[in-house]
């Protein structure tokens, strides 16, 4: 049976106003909006970055709801599957700083020339803590050797999605945390219960103890390998 436990309460009202999101994301996020490489969301683009950035504060939110309920340690290993331009990445290490908690930050994505541009433009605002890169298959990565591991909606065809579920989920060690803001109320390409399925297919597989966490009075969810 799994188990439900709610996380203390994290107020994301708060959050979103911090000047840490608002001058250092926001900022980090625009210049990602403007050097994007991605010219499917030239016509949408103004709609896709307000999404984009609502996704970054929930994931703010879920580093310090972690934070408060003992759920990370010192050098915590970090990886994000489909990392992008890293501006997931960048929003949580703001906020693992905020908490004085060492973490290594890592990116697995397949598109080299998104890692070029990230490289040419975006890594001097990191300063010591530039994630290291594996330019690859999300299939084809080991993820065995992580804490936390993040994504966000890196497949579209739910034979990929459901394998990707399967590889990640029997490769994680125990204790390890998996997160996908996808299962959590966003608007997928695909059919998003039928995803959910295949999710927790897969969550019950291979062991998956379920935690929810409310921030300011949204419902996130996350899987502990047991």
């Amino acid at each position: 049976m799994e188990t439900t436990i709610k996380l203390k309460m994290v107020d994301t009202c708060n959050i979103q106003l911090g000047n840490h999101f608002n001058n250092i994301v926001n900022d980090y996020s625009t210049i990602a909006k403007a050097i994007s490489p991605d010219k499917t969301i030239d016509k949408k683009s103004e709609l896709h970055f307000e999404y984009i950035e609502g996704v970054q504060r929930k994931y703010y939110g879920l580093v310090e709801a972690l934070s408060n309920n003992g759920l990370l340690s010192d050098n915590i290993k970090v990886v994000d599957l489909g990392c992008g331009l890293c501006t997931t990445l960048y929003n949580i290490m703001g906020q693992f700083k905020a908490y004085g908690i060492p973490a290594n930050f890592y990116g697995v994505e397949y598109n080299e020339e998104l890692l070029k541009t990230f490289v040419k433009y975006l890594s001097p605002l990191w300063g010591d803590n530039v994630p290291s890169f594996m330019v690859c298959d999300i299939m084809k990565c080991d993820v065995s050797d992580y804490d936390l591991i993040l994504t966000y909606q890196p497949f579209k065809k739910l034979d990929d999605i459901n394998n990707m579920y399967d590889k990640v989920f029997k490769e994680m060690k125990i204790g390890s945390i998996f997160y996908e803001h996808m299962i959590n109320g966003a608007s997928p390409v695909y059919k998003l219960e039928e995803c959910k399925e295949l999710f927790l297919n897969n969550v019950n597989k291979y062991n998956m103890e379920k935690r929810v966490l409310l921030f300011g009075g949204e419902r996130q969810i996350l899987f502990i390998k047991r």
